[in-house]
């Protein structure tokens, strides 16, 4: 999308905290791409705002966390089972 319509940017930085993306948002340091639940408490007190976005669509990377130490229950085991699955179907 940036390419198709030759949107420049003089910098581009990836930052892996989202807590570090909306302190840098705050202080007037850029654009974010971050999903609304992430900003929810910050949108309700007025402290960032948000563009509505009509454009292309955009791909997102998507991870599924869990603890090293965690057991993974049958249940559990099923349900990411069936992420994994379903994430296939978006996979272009």
């Amino acid at each position: 999308m940036i390419v198709k319509h030759e949107i420049k940017p003089e910098k581009i930085i990836e930052i892996n905290s989202l807590e570090a993306v909306k302190r840098l948002i705050m202080l007037n340091s850029g654009i974010a791409f971050m999903p609304e639940l992430v900003i929810k408490s910050e949108l309700d007190a007025g402290i960032i705002s948000t563009v509505n976005w009509s454009g292309d669509n955009l791909d997102a990377k998507m991870v599924m966390l869990w603890s090293k130490e965690r057991h993974i229950s049958e249940p559990l085991g099923a349900f990411m089972t069936m992420i994994r699955k379903m994430a296939k179907d978006f996979i272009l």
